[in-house]
């Protein structure tokens, strides 16, 4: 699909509760709720909520990502990809007491802005 997740969003928050959602569902189920009334705790009202969820929050972002997209505003220009986010945005060095990694074959180190 060529999601960039670089902060592991989707995996961590998404496939993690979506699990939770679910396994409530089947390790609860047929538990009553607290509120007096109130439907017991099954499976299927899990697996419905969490897919309204799931549409609920992925297709206005996706939405919003194509049009980003679109107009050409998703993505970093490639200069400042390259040079790093953290160079680009915040010019001070982040372990400033030593020097972690290098940088990959066929880049050049980019000085930060005052060097």
């Amino acid at each position: 699909m060529g999601i960039d997740d670089a902060v592991g969003a989707v995996s961590v928050h998404g496939i993690g509760g979506l699990w939770g959602i679910l396994a409530f569902g089947i390790f609860a189920s047929g538990y009553p709720q607290t509120v007096a009334g109130a439907p017991d705790t099954n499976f299927l009202a899990q697996l419905i909520g969490a897919v309204t969820m799931a549409l609920v929050g992925f297709v206005p972002g996706f939405l919003v990502s194509m049009l980003l997209k679109s107009i050409g505003k998703l993505r970093i220009p490639e200069k400042i990809e390259i040079m790093g986010m953290d160079k680009a945005k915040v010019p001070v060095r982040a372990y400033p007491e030593g020097h972690f990694g290098t940088p990959p074959r066929g880049i050049t180190e980019v000085p930060f802005p005052g060097e």
